[in-house]
Formats: C-alpha cells, structure tokens, sequence
C-alpha cells in the first residue's frame, strides 16, 4: 500500500473544490456609471432590515438587490433617479434621489395585512385551485419568453469552522433563446487572496427558475413545483394571503409524496392575476443525497421581478448549506457556503445575432484577467458585509484554502504517514514460497510528460533468492480527449494516442487464476487465517507492446512475449495464528521457454461509474504460441469479456437504479500448459471483487474453455425509503440483487500433470443472492447462495459501486 504526497489534502480539496463547481453554478449581475446612492431598506413598524429587497431604478431594467443587512449600493448614470422598492409582504415605495445629495437614505417599507388561511372543513385546500391556475397561467406568459440578455453578479462565499475561509465573485453577460443552453460571458471577475487566479467558481452555469417544469441541480433532475405533473408529487397547502400593492399574493406550503423522486418542501409565494412564482424558500427530499457528502444546512432560496407587465423573471437566487464530506475515517472540516447571484438588466425577447449560439457556454473574456478596480469600485450590485470586507483584507496566500480545509480523521493520519519518505517505496508481501518478501519498488508517471519509468527489487526469506523487475512506458501522437458526462458535471480524461512498454524481470508471478490480485490481502490470508489465495512459478524475461488509440473509445495494442517459466515449490508453512494449518503444494507447470504474441481491443464507451446512466466495455484478446516462435507451447488463445450498464425506472436521479450484465468467455485450440488455464474469478477468502462468483473457492474450478453470465440489479436507495424508516433512508444504503451461472471444462488436447488440482464444473453452476452497498461510505456486503455442490450461503466483502467505478479504467 502507498499513496503519493499529493493524496495528502489535495485528494478530498480537490473533491471539495469540484463538488462547490458542480454544486453551485446558477448566476448574478452588473451596472455602468460613476456617481453612487447607499442605502438601506427597514420594516417601517419594527426597523429590522429587510434583506434581498428589489430596488429598481424606474425608467429602465436596471435594479440592485440589498444584502443580508438590507444595505445596498448602486451606481447612477444620472445624477437624478426615481428608485421602485418592493418586497413580498409590504407597500413598495418610491424614493426621488440625487447622487449629488443623498450619499445615503434609508427607505422605511409598510407591512401589509397578512390574512391567515381559513380552515379547511371538508374539500381540497384552497392552494389546489391556485396551483391549478399557476399550472395553466404559465403555459400563456412562458411560451411568450423566447430570448432574453442580462447582467448577472456571483459571489460565494466559502466558511470553515464559521469563519470565512474564501470569497470568489464575478459579473458576467447572459445570453438565452429557447432551444438553446445559456451563453455566459465572464466580463470581471476577483477572489481572496488565498484563491489562484483561474480558479474560476464565481461562474453562473444555468439559470434556476422555479417557475419552471424540471429544474436541473447537482446531477438531479426535480419535479417543478408548477409542472403539469406536479399534483401526483406534490401537496399544497395555503398558509396567508399577503397584499403587495395592487395584487394579493399567495404563501402555500410545499409538502413532497415520495422520497425516491427528487422533490422539493418548503414554501412558495404566487402572485395573483399571473399566478407565477415570485418566492421560493425550499429544501430537497430525502432524495437528493450525495456520496459522502452530508448536509446540515441546504435550502434554495428565490425571487423574482415582474418585466413588461408580463415576465416574472429570477432576480436573485441564494443558495445557504452546511455540509460535510467525509470517506469512512478521513473528512474535511464542516464547510459552509453562501452563494448569491442577482440578475438585472434584462432584455427581453430581444432579437439575439447568430454568434451567440456558436459561443462556447462559458467565455472568459480577457479583460477579467484584470482586476479593473474603478469598474469594482463603481458596480457594486450586492454590497459586501463587514465580514466579507475583512476577509478581503486578511485572507492571503498564506490562509490557503487547502490548508483551511484540509483532511482530517484517524484514517487521513494513517494514511499521511505511509505517504512520506521511505515508506512509499516499500513492497512488503508474504506467500508460502517466498515467505517474506521484502523489497522496495517506485512508479513515476511522467519523469517528463510523456516518458514514465517503474522498478524494483526484493528478496525471499523462504526461498533465498533476489527478484527484480524495470520497465518504462513512452507515449506520443496526438492528444485523445475522453469527457464523460454525468448529470451537471463531467470527468476528462486525456492519453497520447500511442505508447509504447517495455519490460524486463526476473520475478515470481501467479497464475492467472483470480480477479482479486491485491497481495497485501493475500498476506492477511497467510499470516491470519494460514490461506495462500494464489499458485507461482518463476519467470525471466521480456515484454514488449505498443498501444494505439483510433478513437475516444477504442484501445488496440499488439504484444510480444519471452520468458524462461519454471516451476516453484513452498517454501514455509509460517502463519501467526493457526500455525498447525498446512498450505496446499504450490503446482508445477511445464518448464522452459514460453513465447507469444498477443493482439488486444478495447471498447469503453464511458466508464462505469455510479453516476453514469450507461455505459458498455468490452474486452478481447488473440494470444498464440508456437514453435517458430521459438516457444516450447503451441497453442492459441480466445478470450472475452464484456460487461453492459443500463439504467432504468428513474432518470431524475444522480445514480439511477441499473442493471449490470456481465458475459465472459474464453477457449482454447492447441496445448495449452496448467500455468495458461482459465479459472472462474472467485474471491480471496471472504475478499471479493465486482465480476467474481462469490460462491466459488479460491482455485476451485479450471478448464482451457469457460462462460461466465451474471446480472445484478441495484434499486439504489428505493426500498429503504420505501421502508419509511428514517435511519434507513437517511443512510444512502443501496440494495442489489444478484444471478449468475458459470461453467468451465477442458478439451482432450489440455496438459495436465500430476499434483495439479485440475478440476471444471462438471456441468453449469448457479448462485443467486443480495447485496447492500455504501456500508460505511465504502464497502459492499454480499449474501450469496450456492446452489451447486456443496450447496452454502457465503458472505462476501467488496468495494461500494461508487468507489469500484472511480476505479474503472
């Protein structure tokens, strides 16, 4: 085991620093001038500030929005202005200005009556009737939205332990038309000190509308709250009636039917007349869970502005969480984000120039890498609070925010301290023929960016003997891009389109027998429980192959082999406990010269991640050996292996429940010696790996032709949030259930020696079970019934899906 320097708290900060990207794109604002009004907006009956108050200069599309203190700040183009203030619940205002004498005023808003909602005898809640006229009402004034342009403003805000660990803001230009994403051009944009210049959060991504049907965030698709669908997802009911100059507006409680479709609770306000949402205050269900990543604290809150009599458009939009992310034993501290985007300046159904659809969905125009502090001085959208003034100030380099949120936990400490110094080079391992091997081994990726070397050597205390291995891999040609989307994010992955290896040792290997081929487990089986998982012999010699890529998603590479392979014997019945335990002999092959060629595809459409919808790999080999080769086998080798991923039931989902379908096979023409034979992947003891039959013992069933069909189905979260048990659809547990059948058998042209323990399946095999994933973040734990002689239930411990598919290649 070693883990490089890096893993140390860029691991978890970078996934922190992806899951604030991934999370929190949505958008913001900015104005032109040079002569500014502060201010400030109060209840006028008990003086508490209103915050995120709608100040609109009248005349014009331009406004500003004040902060969590009710301040605000604008910049005027005219040294005179008329400012419409409004806010849900209380009489707007209008307030006459001057920049040249009101440097600062404070506007004072009337509540209006709140009338509560009678109670409901018999009948439906009167909220249904006004969701009714919203669901109908929407279809007239949204179909009428064709394009808009606007200004936007982002700023996040990053706490650690409460405190303000890092600020990030921007102000772009957006562009939309119907049928097309949103076009956003960064125009300015600056963080704190303690954040690299391109490290660019403060982005607006998409613009969230509670209005509308389906609303997109962080990998889920919801249900609107005004869908046409929305009565079989949703409850309503009214809680007042409030006035707001000459219309009433609804406040109606959100209440979500089920916890598997990603829903929203909390509570709405619609205007009368429009019946368009003009308030939101809401939280997702049970539904929207993340791995690792826990919330205290996620709601979504929203306004908007009425536009040409006709438009209720987002005017600003604040997201608040508390989360913390953690991986069984290794966690960031609780972080905490504030993040606020104001919109203004709206165009509406402006006649947008085909260049907009041609642009990239995020630009970052030149000029933002530049810190223009006259424009930032004169466009103030969303005043700083003292606190966030402060943080400007006192958050340098020296406060990074990888150090602020850096790992923490008993597992992170382990972890760091094998990942320094000599201890990262070390190959520790133990096995019944060499006994201990000690020795010290070291990968380098990239010596330069396109040569990586690898090496080492060690030595037997059982056997004596020194072994040793070098090798080095070249790469070059074009450069071949992979992006696999998911949800609202995206993984790239880039490789030379050719490389070449080379390798030459002098080694002990094992036979191609098991999947898990992990020996820091197989010393766990030796010294705890006196079970070696593997057979050996000795090889010395060379391998040699070139690798080409002629798409995103293939892999073709050719292969040449030769070695000298001779047989092993055990060496040591050493074991901590059950020291009167025996390993079984370690077999002999068919000594001497063992020279091929080996033709190799690839095809991966995507890797199969949990948040991958579908996806498809398959494998296939041509391996052959023969005399004029100068090899002392003959024979050819076919083997192939395909595994396909398709989601079902539920798309709206990050990790939709899927189905897994697994075929592996494999034959053989010629003679092919005991150190080639296939073996049915089985696991290692109790240690097993996704694609393995987990009924099947280690070195159990062999044959020079094989067939593996498996499925397993994986209903995610649903049964437990069907159960109505609360700590169990809290848990984000996932429920699987699995089917296999297998069979392996030699032809009459397979070698076969004495004290080999040749055995195949002698007709089909069967198993069938369940599993529950996400066992302490990380783990998966299978039941399994083997209903093939000797018939038993075996348990099973595998990596989670989400962990087994980051590993996916």
């Amino acid at each position: 085991m070693s883990v490089s320097n890096k893993l140390k708290s860029s691991v978890l900060f970078h996934v922190l620093v992806g899951y604030i990207i991934f999370q929190c794109c949505l958008y913001t604002v900015y104005p032109q001038s040079s002569l500014s009004i502060r201010g400030k907006v109060v209840d006028a009956v008990t003086g508490e500030s209103l915050p995120s108050a709608i100040i609109k200069i009248i005349g014009t599309t331009q406004g500003t929005i004040s902060n969590a203190q009710g301040e605000f700040r604008y910049s005027l183009n005219d040294t005179i202005a008329k400012l419409a203030i409004s806010y849900v619940g209380y009489i707007s205002d209008t307030v006459s200005i001057s920049a040249y004498k009101n440097k600062f005023i404070t506007i004072q808003l009337q509540p209006t009556l709140i009338q509560m909602a009678e109670v409901i005898v018999s009948g439906e809640d009167p909220a249904y009737e006004i969701i009714r006229a919203a669901i109908e009402n929407k279809k007239k004034w949204m179909s009428r939205l064709t394009s808009y342009e606007g200004k936007a403003f982002n700023r996040i805000v990053i706490r650690a332990q409460d405190t303000i660990a890092a600020i990030t803001e921007a102000y772009s230009s957006l562009y939309w038309q119907r049928g097309d994403s949103l076009r956003e051009v960064i125009t300015q944009q600056k963080q704190t000190g303690n954040l690299p210049t391109n490290m660019q959060l403060a982005r607006v991504g998409n613009v969230i509308n509670f209005n509308d049907d389906t609303i997109s965030m962080g990998g889920f698709k919801f249900t609107g709250i005004t869908s046409p669908d929305a009565f079989s997802k949703y409850d309503y009911k009214l809680i007042t009636t409030r006035k707001m100059d000459y219309f009433h507006v609804y406040d109606i409680q959100v209440i979500p039917k089920s916890r598997i479709s990603p829903l929203f609770r909390g509570t709405i306000a619609i205007a009368e007349k429009s019946y368009a949402v003009i308030e939101a205050d809401l939280e997702a269900n049970e539904a929207f869970a993340q791995p690792f990543v826990n919330y205290s604290l996620a709601r979504y809150r929203q306004k908007f502005q009425l536009y040409e009599n006709s438009y209720w458009l987002p005017a600003h939009f604040q997201f608040l969480a508390k989360v913390e992310i953690s991986v069984m034993g290794i966690s960031l501290p609780p972080i905490g984000i504030d993040r606020s985007i104001v919109i203004y300046e709206y165009k509406v159904n402006s006649e947008l120039p085909d260049s907009i659809s041609q642009m990239a969905r995020l630009t970052v125009d030149s000029s933002s890498k530049t810190i223009d502090t006259t424009f930032w001085r004169e466009h103030e959208v969303l005043p700083l609070t003292a606190e966030q003034e402060s943080a400007y100030k006192k958050l340098d380099s020296t406060a990074s925010l990888e150090r602020q949120l850096a790992p923490r936990g008993a597992m992170y400490n382990f972890l760091n301290s094998i990942s320094t110094g000599i201890v990262s080079y070390l190959d520790i391992s133990f096995n019944r023929v060499e006994g201990w091997h000690l020795g010290i081994s070291k990968s380098i990726d990239s010596l330069t960016n396109d040569l990586g070397v690898r090496g080492g050597f060690a030595y037997g205390t059982a056997d004596k003997k020194w072994k040793w291995h070098a090798g080095a891999t070249y790469r070059f040609g074009e450069d071949m891009k992979k992006t696999t989307r998911f949800g609202g994010g995206a993984i790239s992955l880039t490789e030379k389109q050719w490389s070449i290896d080379l390798d030459i040792y002098d080694q002990l290997t094992e036979f191609p027998l098991v999947l898990n081929k992990d020996r820091f487990y197989n010393l766990i089986n030796c010294l705890f429980y006196h079970a070696d998982a593997y057979d050996y012999f000795l090889a010395r010699g060379t391998i040699g192959s070139i690798s080409y890529l002629p798409s995103s998603l293939w892999k073709l590479s050719l292969s040449g082999r030769s070695e000298k392979q001779y047989s092993l014997s055990k060496n040591t019945e050493y074991s901590w406990f059950n020291r009167s335990g025996i390993y079984p002999i370690n077999p002999p092959i068919v000594d001497g010269s063992m020279r091929n060629v080996k033709f190799d595809a690839r095809y991966l459409s995507t890797p199969m991640m949990s948040f991958v919808p579908n996806a498809m790999r398959v494998t296939a080999s041509v391996e052959h050996s023969a005399p004029v080769l100068g090899s002392d086998h003959s024979f050819t080798q076919f083997n192939i292996k395909t595994r396909t991923k398709i989601s079902t039931m539920n798309y709206d989902l990050l990790m939709p429940p899927s189905l897994t379908l697994v075929v592996n096979a494999g034959t053989t023409l010629g003679n092919l010696p005991p150190q080639q034979y296939f073996s049915l992947a089985s696991n290692v003891l109790f240690i097993g790996e996704q694609g393995t039959l987990h009924g099947v013992g280690s070195r159990e069933f062999y044959g020079d032709s094989y067939i593996i069909c498996s499925a397993e189905y994986n209903f995610r979260r649903a049964p437990f949030a069907l159960s109505g048990i609360r700590m169990l659809y809290e848990s984000k547990l996932e429920f699987l259930l699995t089917a296999a059948f297998a069979r392996s058998w030699f032809s009459n042209r397979a070698i076969k020696l004495p004290q080999f323990p040749v055995k195949d399946t002698n007709g089909l095999y069967y198993e069938a079970g369940f599993g529950i994933s996400n066992v302490f973040d990380v783990f998966r734990l299978d039941f399994t019934y083997r209903f093939t002689q000797p018939k038993q239930f075996v348990f099973t411990l595998l990596l989670s899906d989400l962990i087994a598919g980051f590993a996916e290649r």
